[in-house]
């Protein structure tokens, strides 16, 4: 009986400590994408760009891109490779808080564009 009891805490605690793991592990498959913001206040649509958002990150296991927008109005995101052609491309509207995940086709170097009324962003990442 001793013996079942201790094969079941085992298995409890290394189900808990997988978790735990799969979870770090989680956090480090992304890289943050910094971006070079440029704000314009003459837009067609007034808007406070004190709380705007703006986040990329990179998935490096499989170099998708993860773009998280609000209040930069409607927005176009590329991804665009080093020999100028568009790989990937999505268009939202950023009321509220939007995420979009974007393609790559696998190693090389790329280029994030946002492109909106309100502001302009690009960011530079690599996938080796």
């Amino acid at each position: 009986m001793k013996k079942i009891l201790l094969a079941i805490t085992m298995l409890a605690f290394s189900t808990f400590a997988m978790l735990g793991m799969s979870n770090t592990n989680s956090d480090e498959e992304k890289e943050r994408i910094e971006t070079v913001k440029k704000i314009f206040t003459g837009g067609l649509i007034p808007r406070s760009m004190d709380s705007y958002v703006i986040d990329a990150y990179l998935f490096l296991k499989t170099g998708e891109v993860e773009v998280s927008l609000f209040n930069t109005g409607e927005s176009e995101v590329y991804i665009i490779d080093s020999t100028g052609q568009t790989i990937d491309y999505s268009s939202i509207n950023t009321d509220i808080l939007s995420t979009i995940y974007l393609s790559t086709n696998g190693p090389g170097s790329y280029y994030l564009v946002i492109v909106s009324d309100t502001c302009y962003a690009e960011g530079y990442f690599s996938i080796n």
